[in-house]
């Protein structure tokens, strides 16, 4: 008889709900078909339904984010963990019955992604109680599994939805970027596609909810000395420091001014991934296996640097991985333009030292904040990653009709450059 320990009991719960909640990340490879879908009813529907409502959904995102640690604090972590992922199971439900493409939104992509908000932190929090000594570790286990599990629903959609490989035939002019999407032939599988991967999802997050557990600390551990490399990083901070005053810190604010402009450059692609690179590669089935390897690659990424985020100090390895970032960013419309192999491999590249950089965020709170200080800022932290979600839904409304898309993404790889030079000055 198999007897597992409670530690790992709730890993598996953890790696079962994160694969849940990995549907939603596809929303950039998929809602072209969403938006086709819906259009064969509404031939008046406007591409922006695509990007502002992802934009106003940000704000409350955000807040949710930043108060979900409070909130599992006061209801139980346990409790909020599964009371989420039956409710986004339900809004699931609901989207299947919508009428419209604004109704589809608020409950696949709205209520789904607040509940995705919510359940983020404290889901890591749990894991982070039972493997105090490897959080980067089990981060990047968690992290990978959802990258491989985006990859599987992404060629899940699309072999449904387009099994014959068809082009996108119908554009749409917006300023002087021009939008391509699927005729009727194509769209018309959508909605069992949605049904299908919604129906996984639900129930792997739903599974993995009932054995998540948090291991309560000891008082010796809640009281662990708050900065384990203060002396490394420069930074001062007492045990009864309240988080202001870690936010107020110089180190804090170049970390989260560098991390937005990464979430920036990373959620525009990720959003328009389809919708940008049809235009250059009309091979559907093509782009979505590009993205595919680069999931997959991304997810072993995890794994590495992961571990990595445990044995190197962070501020090194970040300035590292941002100066690699900006120029891989800057590449992907140079790339995209000049030939469709180079493109491959810069967005392989990229796909590898973005991961990178979003996996040792948590891991590198914790060694220079200390593991309770930084459990505690990562939602703050985090939230130049929701910033950066509603900068760039905005962006798509206003300035890809005047510079396109590679103008954009050129613009927004200098500004990751720029925060590499910034991180040199986080341990002056």
């Amino acid at each position: 008889m198999i007897i597992i320990k409670i530690n790992q009991k709730c890993l598996i719960g953890a790696v079962l709900v994160k694969a849940g909640q990995a549907l939603l990340m596809t929303w950039g490879k998929s809602n072209v078909y969403y938006y086709s879908y819906f259009k064969m009813n509404d031939p008046n529907l406007s591409i922006t339904y695509n990007t502002l409502p992802i934009a106003l959904m940000g704000i409350p995102l955000a807040v949710a984010s930043v108060y979900s640690l409070k909130i599992a604090d006061k209801i139980g972590y346990e409790k909020l963990i599964r009371i989420i992922t039956l409710l986004q199971f339900i809004s699931f439900l609901l989207a299947l019955h919508a009428d419209s493409y604004l109704e589809f939104i608020i409950f696949y992509l709205g209520f789904i992604g607040l509940g995705y908000a919510l359940l983020a932190f404290p889901l890591l929090k749990c894991l982070w109680s039972h493997f105090s000594e490897e959080e980067g570790m089990v981060t990047g286990i968690l992290f990978g599994v959802f990258g491989f599990a985006t990859f599987f629903f992404v060629l899940l959609v699309t072999y449904i939805v387009n099994p014959n490989n068809e082009e996108a035939t119908l554009s749409i002019q917006v300023g002087s970027q021009q939008y391509l999407y699927f005729s009727d032939v194509v769209a018309v599988n959508t909605y069992q596609a949605i049904k299908y991967a919604g129906f996984i999802a639900g129930s792997l997050s739903l599974a993995g909810s009932l054995l998540i557990n948090q291991r309560k600390l000891e008082v010796a551990e809640e009281q662990e000395l708050q900065v384990l490399t203060s002396e490394i990083q420069n930074i001062k901070i007492t045990p009864n420091d309240p988080l202001l005053q870690v936010v107020k810190t110089k180190q804090f604010k170049i970390i989260l001014g560098s991390y937005f402009t990464v979430f920036f450059f990373d959620i525009t692609l990720g959003l328009n991934y389809k919708t940008y690179v049809l235009q250059k590669i009309n091979n559907d089935q093509l782009i979505t296996w590009v993205d595919t390897l680069g999931t997959i690659l991304g997810s072993i990424a995890n794994f590495v640097f992961g571990k990595m985020a445990d044995q190197i100090t962070f501020t090194v390895l970040l300035h590292k991985l941002l100066i690699i970032m900006s120029v891989i960013a800057i590449m992907i419309p140079i790339s995209l333009n000049l030939s469709k192999d180079l493109f491959i491999i810069d967005y392989l590249l990229l796909s590898i030292f973005s991961k990178g950089i979003t996996v040792i965020l948590g891991p590198g709170l914790l060694q220079i904040f200390g593991k309770k200080t930084g459990a505690d800022i990562l939602p703050i932290a985090n939230f130049s990653g929701l910033l950066g979600f509603i900068i760039s839904a905005l962006s798509v409304l206003l300035i890809v009709p005047i510079l396109k898309f590679d103008g954009t993404f050129i613009f927004q790889g200098l500004l990751i450059g720029l925060a590499a030079y910034s991180t040199k000055k986080i341990n002056q």
